[in-house]
């Protein structure tokens, strides 16, 4: 029984000993602003931080014709919608594969079936864009 309690004793001194040394290192580190424990991945990230740029998202994507249907739409928006009908998109629209999104726009602006007949007829170009309008009446409610 004499030897479990030394034993006990002993091993309650050491923990008190060591717990009261490892709070004084604690204490003395956040005086200091000093860590113990330091990553070398962090060391070497903080060192790198203001010598390299990070490109994320800087990647344009080239498409098959250039990037002059980003200028046209561009121009729409910035228009309001008043080049929607221009002769020029038109006839781009009949020889390419971007119809369906111009179509999008049309439909963007609210424009239903009927209202692109009747600002083909105002323009007096309804006879040649027909296509185009029967078109946009087929897939209209997929778009």
């Amino acid at each position: 029984m004499r030897l479990s309690i030394i034993f006990l004793m002993v091993t309650v001194t050491s923990l008190l000993g060591n717990g009261n040394a490892l709070s004084d290192v604690a204490a003395a580190n956040q005086d200091t602003g000093i860590s113990t424990m330091i990553s070398p991945e962090l060391v070497r990230s903080v060192e790198a931080t203001g010598t390299e740029k990070r490109f994320l998202r800087s990647h344009q994507v080239m498409e098959y014709g250039g990037d002059d249907d980003d200028d046209q739409d561009s121009e729409e928006e910035r228009a309001k919608g008043a080049n929607l009908f221009a002769t020029s998109k038109l006839d781009q629209m009949e020889s390419s594969i971007d119809t369906f999104k111009r179509f999008k726009n049309w439909k963007a602006y609210g424009l239903s079936p009927g209202d692109v007949a009747t600002r083909l007829e105002n323009k007096g170009i309804y006879q040649k864009y027909k296509d185009l309008y029967f078109m946009y009446q087929r897939h209209y409610t997929t778009i």
